[in-house]
C-alpha cells in the first residue's frame, strides 16, 4: 500500500523568515498513488527534504540548515519541550 502524502512548500519555521524548500509534514488518509517517487518508500509521520537545483550545491551549510530545521519543527509539532516526538516520527 502506498500512502497518500500531504506537502506544504516554504513552510515557515523561524521568527526571522527562513524556508525550507520542500517541506513533507505528514502522511494522510486519500486516495493512495500510482507511483511513489524513488526515496518516498519509507516515510515517516513528518519528513523535512530539501533539493537543490543544478545550479547549486547541496553543500556542509545546506545540511547544517536542515539539521537547524529539523529541531526547530520538532520542538514545534511536539505536545512540549519535555515531551518531543521521538526521533523515529520525524526525519531530516
Amino acid at each position: 500500500m502506498i500512502p497518500t502524502i500531504q506537502v506544504k512548500t516554504e513552510q515557515n519555521l523561524s521568527i526571522k523568515s527562513q524556508y525550507v524548500d520542500v517541506l513533507i509534514i505528514s502522511k494522510s488518509d486519500g486516495a493512495e498513488l500510482e507511483q511513489i517517487p524513488d526515496g518516498f518508500e519509507f516515510l515517516a509521520d513528518y519528513n523535512i527534504l530539501t533539493y537543490k537545483s543544478l545550479k547549486k550545491t547541496l553543500n556542509q551549510w545546506a545540511i547544517a540548515e536542515v539539521v537547524g530545521h529539523y529541531v526547530s519543527y520538532r520542538k514545534i509539532i511536539s505536545p512540549s519541550q519535555q515531551n518531543l516526538l521521538p526521533e523515529s516520527k520525524i526525519i531530516a
